[in-house]
């Protein structure tokens, strides 16, 4: 009664293999990474959905500028130009983090907003 016709199937022409190899590599890639260690901390002290919101929002943003530069950017400068570039960006940064250490300032734990706007600000740079 019921025959499979998989062969006359119409077929979007989207292919999603991209999509789902990026997606666990990322995923495999990104399993107890800093960024992931210190949501797990704030989650446990902050409210869950403002941490989530925050943490979301900042992947958002710097994910998606990273893409559109990523995309962009080989078309006005050289790779090597790039990579030099990258590579002294990354040091400095490392440079940052050895000498600057960890403030703390007066946040209220429990306060949602606060909560959101520090995961945020956490996320983003620690990306």
């Amino acid at each position: 009664m019921f025959e499979d016709n998989s062969t006359e199937r119409d077929h979007i022409g989207l292919d999603f293999t991209p999509l789902i190899a990026s997606l666990f590599l990322i995923l495999l890639s990104e399993l107890g990474d800093k960024t992931q260690i210190c949501t797990i901390m704030l989650a446990a002290r902050s409210p869950t959905r403002s941490v989530f919101l925050g943490a979301m929002s900042a992947f958002f943003i710097i994910d998606g500028v990273s893409a559109l530069v990523g995309g962009e950017l080989p078309a006005f400068l050289p790779r090597n130009v790039i990579s030099l570039i990258s590579g002294v960006i990354f040091m400095i940064f490392g440079v940052i983090q050895l000498v600057g250490g960890e403030r703390r300032r007066g946040i209220i734990y429990g306060d949602a907003k606060a909560s959101f706007i520090r995961v945020f600000l956490l996320v983003t740079l620690m990306e």
